[in-house]
């Protein structure tokens, strides 16, 4: 679509990014509340996609060069993020294509004054897309959203991190071959552990699954009720109950059910998130917010472990037949001091304050 008055079109695109950039911090300030920080992140990472100055760049050179309306032009320039995103051969930037469609989503929305998904839902449902924007994820009511599918996505995509976080059952990957049998209305049942999508359900097989619900449920109730008992076996040998963590949300569940601490706190996600090597600060933060879930309980870290098998961004790794027994983990950081080093001063700032039981590497 064309503009003929390109300055009227900045004007209505910068209004539009406001109240975009509003409502992504008010959802951030909400999780955080609900000391959700990791899902909150979600969010302040998406604000600062919607203030990269590349994309105001690019999106002023579209209204005022070639005359496009501030829709058109948002359309246009995310498209461009994406596609660049989706070229990388990284599983994880890869999905950060999401992440920019979902933003330019919402400024196009807000643009033409279209409701968000959650107003378009009369009641309780389960949501069937092709993907699913955070933005989309958080604009539903919690108890109007069962559970959602998808066709396309994968684990490291924002939602699906979102909905591990929040308890959300869902569904990925299920193709687009199958996009045809779903439609408005259709009974539907969701099985989240096992990848389970029911369409229509026979009447028998309904009153099966809701008793499996019903019993998971109950299930649940019974092992929090019991969540604070001694673990003690039967012969009456006593044994430490810890959990794996990778971030302060994962560290706040393990808390929530009664581990004793951290057996493994992996430190790749920070690593893995971006194009630039985090920084001692960095760091530090991550693992007193961690520690601050399980204040006094010991936690045991292993430093960066990465090889060919999983690669940094920021830090391009050579392939090997057998990355396993190759230039990986505790060699990279021997060789390479200027990554371990400021890792290892950040894990002893943080196990020096009074909320670290222990820190063992």
């Amino acid at each position: 679509m064309r503009a003929n008055d390109p300055a009227a079109e900045v004007t209505r695109l910068d209004a539009a990014i406001a109240a975009v950039d509003a409502a992504l911090a008010r959802t951030d300030a909400l999780l955080r509340d609900e000391q959700k920080d990791a899902e909150a992140d979600v969010f302040a990472a998406h604000r600062m996609l919607l203030g990269d100055p590349s994309l105001r760049e690019r999106l002023l050179e579209l209204i005022r060069d070639e005359r496009l309306a501030a829709d058109s032009a948002m359309y246009r320039a995310g498209e461009e993020q994406a596609l660049l995103l989706l070229e990388l051969d990284d599983p994880y930037l890869s999905a950060r294509a999401a992440d920019v469609r979902d933003v330019v989503g919402q400024v196009q929305r807000t643009l033409r004054g279209e409701s968000a998904l959650g107003d378009r839902l009369s009641g309780p449902a389960i949501i069937v897309a092709a993907d699913l924007g955070p933005s989309d994820l958080m604009s539903v009511p919690r108890e109007r959203l069962l559970g959602f599918a998808l066709l396309a996505g994968g684990l490291t995509a924002h939602a699906i991190i979102l909905a591990r976080g929040l308890g959300i059952p869902a569904v990925i990957g299920l193709g687009e071959a199958v996009a045809d049998r779903f439609s408005d209305g259709v009974l539907l049942a969701l099985d989240g552990s096992s990848g389970e999508v029911v369409l229509s359900p026979a009447p028998e097989r309904l009153t099966r699954l809701r008793q499996a619900a019903e019993a998971a449920t109950v299930r649940q109730a019974e092992l929090r009720a019991r969540r604070d008992l001694a673990t003690v076996t039967r012969d009456g040998h006593s044994m430490t109950l810890v959990a794996n963590a990778s971030t302060p949300a994962e560290a706040r569940l393990a808390a929530e059910w009664g581990a004793a601490g951290i057996g493994l706190l992996r430190t790749e996600l920070l690593f893995l998130e971006r194009a630039t090597l985090p920084s001692e600060d960095e760091q530090f933060a991550l693992y007193r917010a961690i520690a601050a879930e399980l204040p006094g309980r010991p936690i045991v870290v292993r430093t960066l472990d990465v090889g060919g098998d999983k690669e940094l961004p920021a830090f391009p790794l050579p392939k090997e037949d057998n990355p396993f027994l190759g230039w990986r983990g505790i060699r990279i950081g021997l060789s390479r001091p200027e990554i371990l080093l400021p890792q290892l001063r950040a894990l002893l700032r943080a196990s020096a304050m009074p909320i670290f039981g222990s820190c063992c590497l």
